[in-house]
């Protein structure tokens, strides 16, 4: 499986200018006025290769999980899977054309909370695809949604498309910056719900658990290295983005 982008945007703006977006990036979102949930849908498209008489399948709840299948359908599925945060996402896709050595251009469409769209969030969120075949894991990826707010650090990163290398560490980074977020919430969320008493008296096996120093020292290298070639290469809004108020701190610590 590959994306054909790994910054999907997020978007409640007029149609032309989701029109432009797409054209640019192979990639929109959109606010659907008539959802009584209010939710945001990434509307993105990928490559598969796999044999051609596997079907493709989205997943719209737990009667759609891969390895539950009845086996004559799980046999011959492929199924993409969406999560973020941890919680899986509806997930609907389409298959657009396929070659006769099976590799076939799909669209995907991925329902997303409101959430997504909130410009006080202190950084991007992410969302993790899953591609499952015959009810094994075959591969994931992540991307980055950016909202209308970031349109300053997206059309930076319109350019960087040949730089395959600082993508793929942008995404990486972009992703540990989320889980480490993640966990500090559940970490907070935890303590409100247990008390102070929690925090000094015992430990909860379910808290979330926190980036280890080795992983916080390497993470904080590859943002410095990150940091160091946007302001080289001119790119100050995806500095702004990822650094501005990054809960990671580049001497190997959290802030």
């Amino acid at each position: 499986m590959a994306l054909h982008t790994p910054f999907l945007i997020v978007s409640p703006s007029s149609e032309d200018m989701q029109a432009s977006l797409q054209q640019h990036m192979q990639a929109e979102l959109e606010l659907p006025v008539s959802s009584p949930e209010h939710k945001a849908s990434c509307q993105f498209e990928l490559t598969i290769a796999a044999p051609p008489h596997f079907e493709l399948r989205g997943w719209q709840g737990a009667a759609d999980a891969p390895e539950e299948l009845p086996d004559d359908v799980k046999d011959h599925s492929l199924c993409l899977l969406a999560s973020m945060d941890g919680q899986f996402v509806c997930t609907s896709v389409e298959q657009r054309s396929m070659a006769s050595n099976g590799e076939r251009v799909a669209q995907a469409r991925v329902s997303l909370p409101v959430s997504s769209l909130d410009a006080a969030a202190s950084c991007p969120e992410v969302v993790v695809l899953e591609l499952w075949a015959a009810g094994s894991l075959v591969c994931s990826y992540s991307a980055v949604l950016l909202s209308s707010c970031y349109s300053g650090a997206l059309a930076e990163l319109q350019g960087v498309g040949r730089e395959a290398l600082f993508v793929r560490d942008l995404v990486h980074w972009a992703h540990f910056l989320a889980v480490s977020r993640s966990a500090q919430q559940q970490q907070l969320l935890h303590l409100q719900q247990q008390g102070e008493a929690a925090a000094t008296d015992t430990a909860d096996p379910l808290a979330a658990e926190e980036p280890t120093e080795q992983q916080l020292g390497l993470m904080a290298g590859v943002g410095m290295d990150l940091l160091e070639h946007c302001l080289v290469e001119g790119m100050v809004a995806v500095a702004g983005v990822w650094w501005g108020s990054c809960p990671i701190s580049l001497a190997g610590g959290q802030r």
